[in-house]
């Protein structure tokens, strides 16, 4: 039986009034691929995320993660996101705010090793507001890969971070068991791989459909 795509988006399109935020996305992702969505601001990279996501309901068209809903996906665990705009408890920790994420699957990482991957191991005992930029962008990762997700969408996920901390986080996402992302400073979304990733970058400006291109 053939198993059904991570990401499926068939004819997509959002609008916002007058606006036409995303037109006519078609995009299939399988298990084992990197996608990077790349463009300027406003090209309509993170709607794409949040329609995707089921987060945003589209003006036409459909989005299927792993063959259904993406609200379903989200609910089994097999989906983790690190959006842009992705909020922390200020109050709590690190570590607590990883565990709390934890404690809502059914098959997490232990909290130590989502620290571990996302660089946050030393800074698990700080509390949130106390965070700079970059160490919240960590501390997002954390929280997003604690899951062990099949599925995982980053929105900027470098951005606040200096360039070791990029270097730093690329090489341990893409080393990660789950694989969980290869660092973009744009929108970037992966699957874990069985057994090696390709990549692929596509547009989704709007009034266009995302063309693929594959690494040589």
């Amino acid at each position: 039986m053939n198993q059904s795509p991570a990401i499926r988006l068939s004819g997509l399109r959002k609008t916002f009034g007058s606006l036409t935020a995303v037109d006519g996305v078609d995009l299939t992702v399988r298990t084992g691929e990197v996608i990077a969505l790349l463009g300027p601001n406003g090209a309509g990279k993170s709607t794409t995320i949040d329609l995707a996501l089921g987060l945003a309901r589209p003006t036409a068209g459909t989005a299927e993660l792993f063959g259904g809903d993406p609200r379903r996906a989200i609910r089994e665990g097999r989906v983790g996101a690190m959006l842009q705009g992705g909020a922390l408890l200020p109050t709590l920790t690190v570590a607590e705010s990883v565990a709390l994420v934890a404690s809502a699957h059914k098959h997490p990482l232990s909290v130590a090793e989502a620290l571990e991957r996302a660089r946050c191991t030393e800074i698990a005992k700080q509390r949130v507001s106390k965070l700079s930029g970059g160490q919240m962008q960590r501390a997002r990762f954390a929280v997003a890969v604690v899951s062990n997700p099949d599925l995982l969408f980053l929105d900027e996920p470098t951005a606040a971070m200096d360039v070791e901390a990029r270097r730093i986080s690329g090489s341990r996402c893409g080393s990660s068991p789950t694989r969980a992302a290869r660092s973009c400073s744009r929108r970037t979304t992966s699957t874990r791989p069985t057994p090696t990733p390709t990549g692929s970058s596509c547009s989704p400006a709007a009034g266009s459909s995302p063309t693929g291109r594959r690494p040589r």
